[in-house]
């Protein structure tokens, strides 16, 4: 049986969405994990939001536009409306933050800051 995310409206369950949340994202949408393919739902509707699917991420995310996300595991941003990726630095780091203008993530003994 597949998981459900169950959406709340004025504190009542209004529908439930398909899959297990990776995260919030702009505009009110969620990022959900459905059977495998990541989808965005308007968590104002319950319905998907159009558009391409986001490459496959495990997350934790992070919303750095509101058409872009950082995924952790990966070390890269993808676009929400066309799917590609990006940016990208080494992969297999322990995870790594957006901030500002820049990616900080940790290889080896190091602190690595590059601009995306």
């Amino acid at each position: 049986m597949p998981e459900l995310t169950a959406r709340h409206l004025n504190d009542k369950l209004s529908t439930q969405l398909p899959g297990t949340p990776l995260g919030w994202l702009a505009n009110d949408n969620i990022l959900q994990n459905v059977n495998g393919n990541d989808m965005v739902y308007s968590a104002a509707t319950g319905a998907p939001v159009g558009g391409p699917s986001p490459p496959a991420v495990t997350g934790p995310i992070q919303v750095v536009t509101a058409d872009s996300i950082y995924d952790q595991p990966t070390n890269a941003i993808y676009s929400l409306t066309t799917g590609a990726k990006t940016w990208s630095g080494v992969a297999n780091t322990s995870g790594g933050v957006v901030a500002g203008s820049r990616v900080a993530y940790v290889l080896g003994n190091q602190l690595v800051t590059e601009p995306y």
